[in-house]
This record gives structure tokens, sequence and C-alpha cells, in this order.
């Protein structure tokens, strides 16, 4: 008698959207369940798994190719893939197109899949802040491999899936709000085949343009390799009992573009100072410039540290956030040659209004250099302060009798990246958002 097994891997997908009351409007909770129920088959095995995960923003292009290696009979094996979702309850409403341009290919032939619905599923769910039990909803994506007496078959699985994540909009808060994107893949479903041992795995994460894999953390694959736009591995004889690739990367200033371009005007501004600058042409004014081929640099010895730089506004401004272009971004060289702000300490009206729960400080991330389009340089924008938006609540001439009017905002040095070759330190732009009223309104 012919034996059926079944095996899955599981993605669970929750999206929701809430009233505007000051809750997420867009979100995709796609999540990785330990809840797989899978069935041991001794006969065939997994000979290679090749795993090609490519980031695409929100959405992660998945790839996988597996050959298999039947040492039996002839057998039907059932193979299914699910989305969990949350179900609608009058707030939440579910969002389907999580996984897109699904498809297998068994042998080079595309198969068909049926699709079998369950609801009420108690599953473990993954958030963007925080994890635990939920009732989800669950559609199945399940096909039949037909594999042959004593046959090497070649299966590829290919879809396109979104992130876990979370967005908030520019609301309360002047700037837009966007969590880390969460990629989960379970790799430990291959080891209930055959011995459990795959002869060679590889896995390959393509990183596009505007992301540095310096800044993604990847978790589940040991010994991986991080080259400019691809981390990669190969191993050999790879147990992949217990293993879940986590793949999280931060695409936040490539999503708030639209927030950071609309910057307050330079004239707002009626005085530069500066503790010191490096004597040639990095002048105080190119902080102002919107030119990022120029870059004030400081001009003590060392890197800088406690010195400063300090803005002066004229009347009838409220600033809401601050923004930094930060090092020499002239290019390549420029930017890794010479030194970058690692964490500062901001100052409004001569109070320390920017303060994190332990070192009371904006920390930037020491990312690598990407190509930066003079007409897009608002991309890469370090906010390292904002503040609750008072603008949404009063008219334009309530919010400048109610609102504190900012007279200084003032940067100070507390930490930096070194240079490859200098110990200066640069900053290329800073930028102001928030309100000004003009004298003759």
């Amino acid at each position: 008698m012919m034996k059926k097994a079944i095996f899955f891997f599981l993605l669970v997908l929750r999206s929701f959207s809430v009233l505007s009351n000051g809750g997420p409007i867009e979100g995709s909770y796609v999540q990785q369940s330990g809840a797989i129920k899978l069935i041991n088959n001794e006969k065939i095995r997994v000979l290679k798994e090749d795993l090609e995960v490519k980031i695409l923003g929100d959405d992660c292009l998945v790839k996988v190719r597996y050959l298999f290696k039947n040492e039996g009979q002839k057998e039907k094996v059932e193979y299914g893939f699910p989305v969990d979702y949350l179900p609608p309850d009058g707030y939440y409403i579910p969002n389907l197109n999580y996984v897109s341009g699904f498809k297998y290919l068994f042998k080079d032939e595309k198969l068909k899949y049926r699709i079998v619905e369950e609801d009420s599923i108690e599953s473990q769910v993954y958030r963007a802040y925080g994890n635990g039990k939920g009732i989800v909803s669950r559609k199945w994506f399940i096909t039949t491999l037909d594999f042959e007496k004593e046959g090497t078959q070649e299966l590829k699985v290919e879809y396109r899936i979104k992130t876990n994540y979370s967005n908030y909009p520019a609301g309360l808060n002047y700037f837009s709000f966007f969590s880390d994107r969460l990629f989960l893949y379970d790799i430990a479903p291959c080891g209930f085949w055959g011995d459990g041992v795959i002869d060679e795995f590889s896995f390959k994460l393509k990183v596009p343009d505007f992301l540095c894999v310096d800044n993604i953390e990847l978790q589940g694959v040991d010994g991986v390799i991080y080259d400019e736009n691809l981390i990669h591995v190969d191993c050999q004889n790879f147990n992949p009992k217990g293993r879940k690739l986590s793949v999280k990367y931060d695409i936040s200033k490539h999503k708030r573009r639209l927030d950071t371009d609309n910057y307050l005007p330079n004239n707002i501004v009626t005085k530069v100072s500066v503790s010191s600058q490096l004597q040639g042409n990095y002048k105080k004014e190119y902080l102002l410039d919107r030119d990022k081929n120029t870059a004030w640099v400081e001009g003590v010895s060392g890197g800088g540290i406690d010195e400063w730089i300090e803005f002066e506004f004229k009347e009838n401004v409220i600033i809401t956030g601050v923004g930094v272009l930060n090092g020499y971004a002239k290019n390549k060289s420029t930017y890794e040659n010479n030194g970058k702000l690692k964490s500062v300490n901001v100052f409004l009206n001569e109070r320390h209004f920017y303060e994190s729960d332990h070192d009371h400080s904006y920390i930037f991330p020491n990312s690598c250099y990407k190509v930066i389009d003079e007409n897009s340089i608002y991309s890469d924008i370090d906010l390292i302060y904002t503040d609750y938006d008072p603008g949404l609540q009063y008219d334009n001439d309530e919010l400048f009798e109610v609102a504190e009017h900012t007279r200084k905002v003032k940067i100070i040095i507390k930490d930096i990246y070194k240079g490859a070759k200098y110990d200066d330190t640069c900053i290329s732009e800073v930028f102001f958002y928030g309100y000004h009223k003009e004298s003759n309104q």
C-alpha cells in the first residue's frame, strides 16, 4: 500500500487597520510558527536546499530549490503552504494579499494546488513589539508531489511575501514611524526528510542598493559571508532541526523621505555658531547649503568630542524635528576616510530636550556609504530629534500663541565613528522641521 506523508512549512501573515484615533493604519504581521505537524519519511531525503531571499522593501521574494532522492518505492507526498491571518472583528480588516506569485515547480512542471481554509486556530504570533498567543484563520495551499521509485527529483517553490512590520503615519508627531522589517523562515521541516541532514545547504540574501548589509540582523545560520549587496553561506551535512531563519532590517529612512523632504527654509536661521572649524574649505555655512558635496568639519585634535554647533532662529519659529546628513557625503572615499557622528546631545532653548532611557543621547547607526542622489539626500537623513506636533491641535494663529517658540538648537558631539584615514568628524547637512509664521502674516 502506498504511504502518504504530509510536509509543510509555515508562514503566518497578519494585517490590520484601525480607526484614525492614534492607532496604526497599515501593517503586516507575517509570522513563522513552531506549531508544525511533521511526519518523518526516512526513504526520501534532501540532497540539496538552495534558499534565496531578495529584499524588496516591505516584501521579500523567496526562491527555494530542493533536490530530493527517493531511496524507496514510488510515493505520493502532500505538501502544503499555509497563510494565517487575523480574522475581522469590527476593528481589524484582514488583507489577504500577503503572498503573491506563489507557484510550485516539480520536475520542471508547474503544479496545481488546492486551497483549504481553517478558522479559530491558536498560534504563536510574532509582533514588532512583542510576541504571544493569538487566534488566527488559516488558508492552506496544498499540492501533491509524485516521487518516482529510487529517483532524484527537483522541487522549486517561489513566492513574494510581506514582512512583519508596523507603520504609523505622521500624526501627533510630525514624522511617520516605521518599525523594522522582519522576515521569518523555518528551516527545521527539512529535518523530517531522510536522516534529517541536508547534504548541501546554501542561503543567499540579496540586499537592495538603499540598504547596507552591515546593518542587517541575521539569525539562524552560521558562518555567513558579507559582500556589498549579498549575504551568503554554503554548508555541507547541514542539520536544520531547530533552526529558524530571521532577517531584520530598517528601511525607515527610505520610507520617510516624503517627511524629511518637507523641511523648513534656511532663512529661518539667523545665526550659526560652532565651537571650532577645520582650516580650509569646511565652513559652518556648509551645514545649511543643501549640498552633499560640502561639509562642516570640527577643528580640534582628535575626534571632536564635546565640540558643538548652534543655530539661532527668527521669531515665530517652532521646531518639531532636527535632521542630520551624517559624515562627509561627497563620495565613498570622503565618507569612509573621515569621522562620523556616533552619538549627540540635542538642546532646544538651552534645555537638554532629547533624552533616551539609558545614555541621554541619539545614537547614529554605523551606516555604510550608499550613492546619494543630489535630489534625494532626504532618504539618508537621521532624525536626531522629533517632538510631539502641536500644529494639529490649533489653527495657525492659536498655535503661535500657545506653543513655545524655538530660539536656539544646539548639537553636542558625544561620540564618533573614526574615519579610516582622518580623525576629523564631519557633518554634511542639518535640516529643521516644524512651523514658521512670517511677521507680516
